[in-house]
């Protein structure tokens, strides 16, 4: 296949369009038992080994704003691209034995992120050089839903986080000015200085320090920021479902149960190893805390972003590349080892698991604000949308004066020509003015509505 950055879309193939694919031997992953004996060998992506210089390319033309030294790194990524990472998660992309599986989307709103798109993948017999091109974004592993009259349903992912021996810990610094500067930094990351090691060598190092550690890749987002990707081992915190003898921490602690207690207890360990990232890799800025839920969507190794348009907002489109080009998410650093050689930390130790169970609710590691729920670049999309929907729909703002009136235990009334079909709410004693029912009023209305219809799906 040749890489065509024109090419609008990405992969998304329904179960029922696939003809009598089914009839043909399934590619079912191997469920895997171990996480010393997960790979599936160096998968290169298709669209990278068929079209190399279709790809540099591409970096050459869109990318020309950085020097010599960084733009020459990415050339080198896409000439021996690494892709050890996705080796590792392949063989639970889906795992119909366990009951779990990776979920890898091309769509940032599915509904409850099920395993639709990868069963679809797979009853296509999608290749596994083709999967990581078609979705570019996964999730960690969750509990299979039921499908039940053509529709999946189940509990919302945050409740379906399923130990399956391996965790990804996602960090992404996103700057609001100087973004292609800051692009510049994090592509330096992977190039080595006159110690003949780069500052993600640094890392790594600093990383082998705890028992369970396997794996850092670094996978540039197609925009303004990269993906820092860190594979834990997770098998000593539910050691009796793996059959391998397993290394546990020091202590007697019980095994972690899937589900909310999993992943509350993933998200209180996201926080100690972001501190040693930010200091290996001397960051400034601080990290989208989003990710540190482990349902919620990361960018692919090696997977295609989809540009949006750069005229209205440039930070969304550093490249001014055109509405619809397909980028490839670049692996720019990719390092790991099969077990343990030094340390005697962890990064995912037990206590941490129960001691954050233990917590008042007020202060555990919680999901996201509402106003956090949704990408950035989705929410603003989605916002403008509303706008000339009310736009179109019901004219021009109005100004309403809203005021206590007197004599009246009522907290507030609404002074308005047509206050019927324009409600507001005011404190009970603060009169003021305000433009009630305007497109903004009423899409961030609309969004707040949408973001909890979110949470409940993940």
């Amino acid at each position: 296949m040749t890489f065509d950055p024109n090419r609008f879309g990405s992969f998304s193939a329904s179960a029922d369009t696939c003809g009598n694919a089914t009839r043909s031997k399934s590619i079912y992953p191997e469920p895997a038992r171990s996480a010393g004996n997960t790979s599936a060998g160096h998968i290169i992506p298709s669209y990278v080994k068929s079209d190399q210089a279709a790809l540099v390319g591409f970096v050459r033309q869109y990318m020309s704003f950085l020097k010599p030294t960084s733009l020459n790194r990415m050339i080198k990524a896409i000439e021996k691209p690494p892709n050890k990472l996705f080796g590792r998660l392949y063989s639970e992309i889906l795992n119909i034995e366990d009951g779990s599986y990776i979920c890898l989307s091309n769509d940032l709103f599915a509904k409850g992120k099920s395993q639709g798109q990868v069963e679809s993948a797979i009853k296509c017999q999608m290749a596994p050089s083709r999967l990581q091109e078609g979705f570019p974004y996964f999730t960690n592993p969750l509990r299979l839903c039921e499908k039940r009259g053509g529709e999946y349903i189940g509990p919302p992912p945050l409740e379906r986080i399923v130990n399956r021996g391996q965790v990804i810990l996602t960090f992404e610094y996103d700057p609001d000015r100087n973004e292609r500067e800051f692009l510049e930094q994090q592509i330096r990351w992977s190039i080595a200085g006159t110690g003949r090691q780069c500052r993600l060598d640094i890392l790594y190092d600093a990383l082998c320090g705890f028992r369970d550690f396997r794996h850092v890749e670094v996978v540039w987002s197609g925009n303004k920021s990269c993906h820092i990707h860190v594979l834990v081992d997770s098998r000593h915190l539910a050691r009796s479902r793996f059959s391998d003898d397993i290394e546990v921490p020091p202590g007697a602690y019980p095994e972690v149960p899937d589900g909310v207690v999993l992943r509350s207890g993933l998200m209180a360990c996201w926080s100690p190893v972001e501190q040693i990232i930010r200091r290996r890799l001397e960051i400034e800025i601080p990290p989208d805390p989003r990710l540190k839920e482990p349902d919620r969507y990361r960018r692919t190794p090696w997977g295609i972003r989809i540009a949006t348009d750069h005229r209205d907002d440039p930070t969304k489109n550093i490249l001014e590349a055109p509405a619809g080009t397909r980028i490839p998410q670049i692996v720019t650093y990719s390092r790991g080892r099969a077990y343990p050689k030094s340390g005697d930390e962890w990064l995912l130790p037990p206590r941490t698991f129960f001691e954050e169970v233990r917590r008042p609710r007020s202060v555990r590691s919680h999901r996201t604000s509402t106003a956090e729920t949704l990408d950035p670049t989705a929410k603003e999309d989605l916002i403008a949308a509303i706008n000339r929907l009310c736009e179109s729909l019901f004219g021009a703002p109005e100004t309403a004066r809203l005021e206590r009136p007197r004599h009246s235990a009522a907290p507030f009334r609404i002074s308005s020509e047509r206050q019927r079909t324009r409600p507001s709410v005011s404190q009970p004693g603060h009169p003021f003015s305000r433009t009630v029912g305007s497109p903004a009023f009423m899409a961030g209305t609309v969004l707040r509505r949408h973001n909890g219809l979110a949470q409940s799906l993940g």
